[in-house]
């Protein structure tokens, strides 16, 4: 390794970023686009499936008044009742806890996402060998096309049901993106030169986040956001899935998975010549050869679970695993949802208020621009404590702010919890929003990369899954106080990956796992020679049976190594 060049590794071509664009815009900015989709239209759309479920049965919407319901001595267990009232706006949401279906509908629709995304994940990890990155990135966008045109049928066929696979399929959305993401990390990593690798690397985060930033855009009541357009708003989605097709013909398979899979040179290198843009790519190819010898030696390409039988990879995961677990205990959805209140305690108005949440979206979509210029300059772990040490002091500071201002001990401190707010958005996605995604493609080898980063995004997965369900039960019970044990929980993981997450920026991946495996095996040395070892006196009994023990020494060819 030491002869080869790495003089080509300062070029960043058109082709790598037109490729990393189109993968960032074609797969995370559905991503970004179904969080907030149906958040913010979620009185219409509830409304909507009422009024359908109501001409299902026959009747019609009706202002019923409070007290005849009383009157009737059911409120809303009248079966009519439950699906033919008019509610007004600011209590629709409250529906959900009388109609148990109209919230079981909605909890299939909210989690359909994540379910598809999950085994969107695990079903990628299986077929990236086989498949290669282009066919999957194919695969994923018709998901998402299905979704679409399903979704445009949802008001026309007046079926809730259909709505619930129908919207970007939900699960279909889901398995879509996770598909995608679950690779898109590896092939961007892969095709980028090293110096440039974190600041593509955080492209599909600011199209995550632009994402957001449009849906709640479009569900302005100027825009979408109103009983006859909502449905519409999927098909913004179209968008992504027509530029994939348009660009599919020009994008490059990853010249290590051709190397990998065919060993065949010239094909490597047409496509390296591409990627580069100069003739000359041997110190790349070079590269590339061994990284095929070294993963040749190691053996084949290992499971997940076998990421977990051996020592240093179990010891690189669990650093993956500990960075992803304290970007999702930042109770960063938490906050977004805590988010209106805030807003609403500073005397804006509802509308104001969705102005204020575009605003906030905005200012995250700009910081993730300025966390990707950041990446490979100040590096990722820098970014990624400084933000979490940073998030960990905001929720401190806004549960602060949020106390004062409920008991009025101060005024105007409602101020200083949105500013609080604004520098949580900030500095969390800078760092920790994007550098636990990065990390899996570059802390491990080929044949261990896909494992590892199918295992960080399921991970998320289950981690966003768990904070969903158990932070508004923890809200009931803490109100604002609830963030002060997730601060708390980041503080922690952030002093643990102080100690233990390594610099990454600039480096090759031979460069990486040969630092890593230096740190780990010379940590591993360390612990062995400073453990004492205990002096005994031996027994005339073991005086006595020492010939017999050399005698079955010598004998045993079973003996193995210890690691």
């Amino acid at each position: 390794m030491t002869g080869i060049s790495t003089k080509h590794y300062g070029h960043l071509t058109g082709v790598v970023v037109f490729s990393t664009i189109v993968l960032a815009f074609s797969i995370w900015f559905p991503a970004g686009y179904s969080v907030v989709q149906i958040n913010i239209p979620q009185n219409l759309i509830l409304s909507w499936i009422r009024q359908t479920q109501c001409a299902r049965l026959g009747g019609r919407i009706e202002n019923i008044s409070s007290a005849e319901h009383g009157a009737e001595g059911s409120g809303f267990a009248n079966r009519s009742n439950l699906w033919c009232t008019i509610i007004p706006e600011d209590e629709v949401s409250g529906q959900l806890r009388e109609n148990s279906h109209l919230n079981a509908v909605w909890a299939l629709i909210g989690a359909a996402v994540t379910l598809g995304g999950t085994f969107g994940v695990w079903t990628a990890n299986m077929l990236i060998d086989r498949l290669g990155f282009r066919r999957m990135f194919f695969i994923t966008n018709l998901f998402l096309t299905i979704g679409v045109a399903l979704s445009s049928l949802v008001v026309a066929i007046g079926s809730y049901e259909i709505f619930i696979i129908g919207t970007v399929g939900r699960f279909l959305l889901g398995f879509g993106t996770g598909f995608g993401s679950a690779i898109s990390f590896t092939y961007i990593a892969e095709i980028t030169p090293a110096n440039f690798r974190g600041a593509l690397g955080v492209a599909p985060i600011i199209s995550f986040s632009i994402g957001m930033l449009l849906a709640a855009v479009f569900s302005l009541p100027q825009i979408l956001g109103t009983d006859d357009y909502w449905s519409y708003l999927t098909l913004i989605l179209i968008a992504p899935c027509v530029c994939f097709f348009a660009s599919y013909a020009f994008l490059l398979e990853s010249p290590r998975w051709v190397f990998k899979k065919s060993h065949d040179v010239q094909k490597t290198t047409q496509i390296l010549q591409r990627l580069r843009n100069v003739f000359n790519v041997q110190a790349d190819l070079q590269m590339i050869e061994e990284e095929n010898r070294v993963a040749k030696e190691k053996g084949t390409k290992v499971s997940i679970i076998g990421l977990f039988r051996n020592g240093f990879l179990r010891y690189n995961v669990l650093i993956c695993c500990t960075a992803v677990i304290a970007q999702r205990l930042t109770a960063y959805p938490g906050v977004y949802t805590y988010s209106s209140n805030i807003f609403r305690q500073c005397g804006l108005s509802k509308d104001v208020a969705a102005y204020g949440t575009i605003g906030l979206l905005g200012l995250q979509a700009a910081s993730a621009v300025i966390g990707s210029l950041l990446m490979d300059k100040a590096g990722r772990k820098p970014l990624m404590l400084i933000g979490l040490f940073g998030c960990a002091m905001s929720l401190i500071a806004m549960v602060t702010f949020a106390a004062l201002t409920s008991y009025r001990i101060c005024v105007g401190c409602e101020y200083g919890n949105l500013a609080a707010l604004f520098v949580f958005i900030m500095v969390y996605v800078c760092g920790p929003a994007s550098v636990p995604f990065i990390l899996p493609a570059e802390m491990f080898g080929l044949l261990t990369r896909q494992s590892a980063t199918t295992l960080i995004m399921m991970l998320c997965q289950g981690v966003t899954a768990v904070v969903s369900a158990v932070f508004p039960v923890m809200q009931v019970y803490l109100s604002q106080w609830t963030f002060v044990i997730f601060a708390g929980v980041t503080l922690i993981l952030a002093v643990i990956l102080s100690l233990t997450l390594m610099e990454t920026k600039g480096k090759t991946f031979l460069e990486i796992q040969a630092s890593l495996e230096k740190r780990y095996f010379s940590g591993h040395r360390k612990r062995y020679n400073n453990t004492a070892v205990p002096i005994t006196i031996p027994s005339i009994a073991d005086l006595k049976a020492l010939p017999r023990s050399i005698s079955n020494m010598s004998t045993n060819s079973g003996m193995k190594r210890l690691y």
